[in-house]
């Protein structure tokens, strides 16, 4: 009868795993992601990029057939696995957490001005997209960020500050 106990509260502590896992699996009770991406592009797609860095410097990119080149503050040829980090980091960026909707004061999230801009443009595109990030959350896991266009502030991987922050 003991053994019987002992299986059973296994079970329940097991039911209690599986379900945990499941939840923290970044799913919803339909199965839809519960994440979102910042933008919906293809990395390859990306045709030019300017970064703005927290030290307030900025670099511009632009591929020349299959190969990105730097053209300011300099022109010299890119840092291919650099650009590459930056293109496939903007296309994966998920939304982890919508913190406001609507910020009565964006400064409190390090983006007024923000502290990294990362734009880029696609083929055919005309205008840049831009990614605006703030500060660290207290735990430092995260980044405070926003699209200009849009009042609402999300949270980023913090991961993305060292690829961002060139």
């Amino acid at each position: 009868m003991r053994s019987l106990t002992s299986t059973l509260v296994l079970l329940a502590i097991l039911g209690g795993l599986v379900g945990y896992i499941y939840y923290d699996n970044g799913q919803t009770a339909d199965g839809t992601p519960a994440t979102e991406k910042v933008f919906s592009i293809a990395e390859d797609k990306i045709d030019e990029l300017q970064i703005k860095s927290s030290g307030g410097e900025t670099t511009r990119m632009q591929k020349v057939g299959e190969n990105w080149q730097q053209v300011e503050p300099e022109t010299i040829a890119a840092d291919e696995a650099a650009v590459k980090a930056i293109t496939a980091n903007v296309t994966m960026a998920q939304v982890q957490r919508v913190i406001d909707e609507k910020p009565t004061d964006v400064a409190q999230y390090g983006l007024n001005p923000a502290r990294i801009e990362v734009g880029f443009r696609l083929k055919d595109q005309k205008n840049f997209q831009r990614l605006l990030v703030g500060e660290k959350t207290p735990t430092g896991t995260e980044l405070y960020a926003k699209l200009p266009d849009q009042p609402r502030v999300f949270l980023i991987s913090s991961g993305l500050e060292a690829d961002f922050n060139k």
